[in-house]
């Protein structure tokens, strides 16, 4: 059984926003089985630079494919996402001003 299973970020007790999906890969279970699975692990925990507690919590299975069968040239995995044309390029981050603050300096 293949799955993709969401685990959400908390840094000090506080959700971040960030989720990381991860595609997981188990052996003749069922979908509630694999959920027990995912729910029993222990949680994936760290101290950042700064010290603080990051914790990675499972949230939820968004797909399940019971007994894949994949041909050559099969997708397994895919994401779609803006282009570096969405975003300032580097060159144009590097040369524009910094803001002014409040007593006029720069």
């Amino acid at each position: 059984m293949l799955l993709i299973a969401r685990y959400d970020c908390f840094v000090n007790g506080q959700q971040t926003g960030t989720a990381d999906y991860q595609v997981r890969y188990f052996e003749c279970l069922s979908d509630h089985d694999a959920k027990a699975r995912l729910r029993d692990e222990p949680p994936h925990e760290y101290l950042n630079e700064l010290g603080e507690l990051v914790h990675w919590k499972f949230v939820e299975i968004l797909a399940i494919e019971q007994d894949p069968v994949f041909r050559d040239g099969d997708e397994i995995i895919g994401f779609i996402t803006t282009t570096q044309n969405d975003f300032p390029s580097f060159q144009s981050i590097k040369s524009a001003k910094p803001p002014e603050n409040d007593n006029g300096d720069k």
